[in-house]
């Protein structure tokens, strides 16, 4: 299947998925308010890093390994089951211990993370088997059916079946999209385990991406916490509305990054992908500098009528954040190809660097603290990581690799990319 055919189907399914989840963060933002919301979506964050820390970044190595034939994808849904129950275990027993705002916590725990593994480390047998748009087709499934259920709780003033609903529908998310890889990504009633030299394979080199990935995470959410605790709540909701927004701008390219992982994984080497990396490069950022034009011109009007009153900060939070966002934008691409290549270690160096950065940003300027500093002092750790990582990607490639230029070429394959389905038609 080529490159083009990949992106398309990759695309489709992503942008389903992602629309889905963002009317479903709509109407919570609108539901339970911006101070509301903005407790929510914390809670989120803090069950996000724990998928992370439990997960390990296994679906990494699920994909490097099994795009190159060395694992079969029966026994990584097996490894997948496991991890998965033992990671939901053990985030029910943490908040347990160590959360005590409410008796509900540790359940959503459970139900999110091991939900959202499962569906990880699923959906990366699927991009295996270069199935890329039917996992997400599921996923946003599962959202719509979430929207109704949330729709109907709301309408009846009962936020806590609200809350109860989106963490069981990401559970169930997660074992429907198990189930299916079973049926379409192995043979029946087929069983298998993960041989010991293989397993320490799998995990030699998901440990190396879960640093990166670690750091990276820490890199953008910390400053999460530090809203949190300088901030009011009011802020905090705005600050992370912005944050989800700018989360949403980077679905395309994280859809186009998993291809290129996949493919420089398989092919073993970057030299065939460097014309399309330094095309979607360029494209990525002068749609960025689109979508600032556009957010400037009618942002507010556009995000008070769509998350409603209290959000009046969220335009202006997200110009700052636009310059950092087009950086990650690029970084997810230049950490795709670093990752197929197998040089995860200059990843996670990157993003250390940039997690320095923000640290120190935000420690110094505490005096001066507010929501405006905290989106400056990200955009400059996202920049530093972006370039390092570019920097050692172009070294990976032959010379001559155009990437802060204008080119109409690279429009005109965009516009292929698009009409070539309807053409062919």
């Amino acid at each position: 299947m080529s490159f083009e055919k990949l992106i398309r189907q990759s695309i489709t399914g992503k942008l389903f998925y992602y629309s889905t989840a963002l009317a479903v963060s709509i109407v919570f933002s609108r539901g339970l308010g911006a101070a509301g919301s903005g407790g929510f979506f914390y809670a989120v964050n803090n069950f996000s890093l724990a998928v992370l820390l439990l997960g390990l970044s296994l679906e990494s190595s699920f994909v490097y390994y099994g795009k190159r034939g060395a694992v079969q994808a029966h026994a990584l849904l097996v490894l997948s089951l496991l991890w998965s129950g033992i990671a939901a275990i053990c985030s029910f027993a943490f908040f347990y211990f160590f959360e005590h705002r409410s008796s509900a916590i540790p359940f959503y725990a459970l139900l999110f993370v091991g939900g959202t593994l499962l569906s990880n480390f699923s959906a990366a047998v699927f991009m295996v088997h270069k199935q890329f748009g039917r996992p997400f087709w599921v996923l946003g499934g599962v959202n719509v059916l979430l929207l109704i259920v949330v729709w109907l709780a709301f309408t009846h003033d009962t936020n806590s079946i609200v809350v109860l609903s989106f963490f069981i529908a990401t559970a169930a998310g997660g074992i429907v999209l198990f189930v299916l890889a079973n049926f379409r990504c192995v043979p029946l009633f087929s069983f298998k385990w993960v041989s010991a030299e293989m397993l320490r394979s799998l995990f030699t080199y998901s440990i190396i991406a879960f640093a990166a990935n670690l750091i990276f995470f820490l890199e953008c959410r910390i400053d999460y916490w530090f809203v949190y605790a300088k901030c009011s709540a009011q802020d905090l909701g705005n600050y992370v509305q912005a944050s989800r927004i700018g989360q949403f701008l980077l679905i395309v390219p994280q859809t186009l990054a998993a291809v290129v992982f996949a493919e420089v994984s398989g092919n073993r080497s970057f030299k065939m992908m460097q014309e399309n990396f330094a095309r979607l490069v360029r494209i990525f950022l002068q749609l960025f500098v689109l979508a600032g034009i556009a957010i400037a011109i009618c942002g507010n009007v556009v995000v008070a009528w769509v998350l409603g009153a209290g959000y009046d900060k969220v335009s202006v939070l997200l110009l700052c954040l636009l310059p950092g966002i087009a950086c990650l934008s690029v970084l997810s691409l230049c950490s795709a190809v670093l990752g197929g290549v197998n040089k995860v270690r200059v990843t996670v160096k990157g993003s250390a660097i940039g997690l320095v950065i923000v640290l120190l940003g935000n420690v110094l300027l505490l005096p001066l603290y507010s929501v405006y500093v905290a989106a400056f002092v990200s955009v400059v750790g996202y920049a530093v990581n972006m370039l390092y990582s570019l920097y050692h990607v172009r070294k990976e490639g032959e010379k001559g690799m155009p990437i802060f230029r204008f080119m109409k070429s690279d429009w005109q394959w965009l516009g292929s990319l698009i009409l070539y389905p309807k053409l062919k038609r």
